[in-house]
């Protein structure tokens, strides 16, 4: 039964592991989702080879690779933030620490004198001190999605459901795919806590994680190929994509110069009130060639590009030493933020760090 649930395993995954490959046009966060389901594929082989026999050679691969199991949260983290358009290097940094869990649990685990058996890791457990491996990985783990769930949250309130490569790629697939893993992590601990204090036979261990592994892999495959842009990309998903025509890539990109143009001669930002009807009947163009302009020629949204805009201008009023003594909200008002939530929302979404130290830096000799 092992052997079976292994290769129904690792045929999931790579089947949807070539559905990505032969996407016409990959977007953002598609070589974190690709390198989710080659970490699954690996897995599953390794678990159905180490079915042929007990050797050092199979030992040494099978703890390699179960070990490696620990990037399957950290690889759907970086799909988040990458999809996002997380800033900076802390998610990269973050994502490290799974790679250092990893390799201690792999250095923890030899120290043991560990064996194989039916492609599971056995090690000796009569110290009461290496049972405290699994549930601290497991708890480590549950950063990573909890992370995710954090930014896509933030992410959302922040774009108010406009067009981006997120929406395109399906952001209630990506939360509840998200969710899935957390339940996942949480197969995984009750197994262990049941396999210590009832000592549930091996086989059983196996295949009730095995059977919980294939699911989630199933649930995101079956999902995400009805989702449009997660594995496939049909016809109506191509411009919203990023396919166009050069010629009209070329005029999104012009569109968006002139409209660059207009708001820093206009700054119809500082207006708190600001739609993007009023900002397209100011220009003379209809709504669509306005949010044509934004998604396509400048690879963003309206609330994104609104709200860079005035923390640029707050930045501007920040570095003025005639307001050194004006509270940061009472400056951000003037930025053209209507609201303290609504200032630290675009805050979180386009900056690192506090508002605070922010400001610190900007001011800074």
């Amino acid at each position: 039964m092992i052997l079976a649930l292994s290769i129904t395993g690792a045929s999931l995954s790579f089947f949807l592991l070539c559905f990505l490959a032969n996407k016409p046009k990959a977007v953002l966060g598609d070589r974190w989702l690709g390198a989710w389901l080659g970490i699954h594929t690996a897995y599953f082989i390794a678990l159905a080879v180490s079915q042929a026999g007990t050797g050092l050679v199979l030992l040494f691969s099978s703890v390699a690779v179960q070990s490696l199991a620990v990037l399957f949260a950290p690889a759907q983290y970086l799909q988040v933030m990458e999809a996002t358009r997380a800033p900076g290097a802390a998610p990269y940094r973050n994502a490290v620490i799974a790679v250092l869990i990893a390799t201690l649990l792999l250095a923890g685990l030899l120290t043991q004198s560990p064996a194989l058996q039916q492609g599971a890791v056995l090690i000796d457990v009569r110290q009461a001190w290496v049972l405290a491996f699994p549930p601290l990985v497991i708890l480590a783990t549950l950063f990573f999605p909890v992370s995710a769930l954090g930014r896509l949250t933030r992410y959302r309130r922040a774009a108010k459901s406009r067009l981006s490569n997120l929406e395109m790629a399906g952001l209630d697939w990506i939360r509840v795919w998200v969710w899935s893993t957390i339940a996942m992590l949480g197969v995984q601990l009750g197994v262990f806590i049941v396999s210590v204090t009832l000592v549930l036979p091996l086989p059983l261990h196996l295949a009730t994680l095995l059977i919980a592994q294939c699911l989630q892999v199933g649930w995101a495959g079956f999902h995400g190929l009805r989702t449009r842009g997660v594995f496939q990309l049909d016809a109506a998903g191509l411009d919203d994509a990023g396919l166009v025509d050069r010629r009209d890539l070329a005029a999104a990109r012009e569109d968006f110069a002139a409209l660059d143009q207009h708001l820093a001669a206009t700054q119809p930002h500082l207006d708190a009130t600001l739609t993007s009807t009023q900002l397209a009947d100011a220009i003379g163009w209809s709504g669509e060639r306005l949010h044509r302009a934004i998604r396509v020629g400048g690879a963003t949204h309206f609330h994104e590009l609104i709200n860079r805009r005035r923390l640029d201008m707050l930045a501007t009023l920040i570095r003025d030493p005639a307001n050194a003594r004006v509270s940061l909200l009472g400056l951000a008002h003037d930025a053209g933020f209507g609201s303290k939530s609504a200032f630290y929302a675009a805050f979180k979404t386009l900056e690192t760090g506090s508002p605070a130290a922010w400001r610190r830096n900007l001011t800074a000799p």
